[in-house]
């Protein structure tokens, strides 16, 4: 006749499955490196040049570090968030999607 099983083994797998991951995450919460701890901070990367150091690629001759303006692409400047907007305010298919966004949106 009629069989009723509660949970087809599929599920019973997925269960079993997000229970390991529930208890690893839980095994692991306590992990904390690099986190404050009895008011101390661990050293994780005690080799790391400081901000001090002058010796770096990134600091100026005065000895401090410049900050970083954007990404190398290894080409004569880095790539920079100014250069990228400016470049798309310029594009016409970037300010008529703008438009477009904008009339959609107020339409509403």
């Amino acid at each position: 006749m009629f069989s009723f099983q509660l949970f087809s083994k599929p599920r019973l797998v997925s269960i079993g499955l997000l229970l390991a991951i529930l208890v690893i995450s839980l095994m692991l919460s306590s992990y904390t490196e690099g986190m404050t701890t009895n008011g101390t901070v661990d050293v994780i990367n005690e080799d790391a040049p400081s901000a001090s150091d002058t010796s770096g690629s990134g600091s100026t001759s005065s000895g401090t570090v410049k900050p970083l303006d954007g990404i190398d692409l290894g080409g004569s400047k880095p790539l920079s968030v100014t250069d990228v907007t400016g470049v798309l305010k310029n594009n016409a298919g970037v300010q008529k999607m703008i438009d477009n966004a904008q009339k959609f949106s107020s339409s509403k």
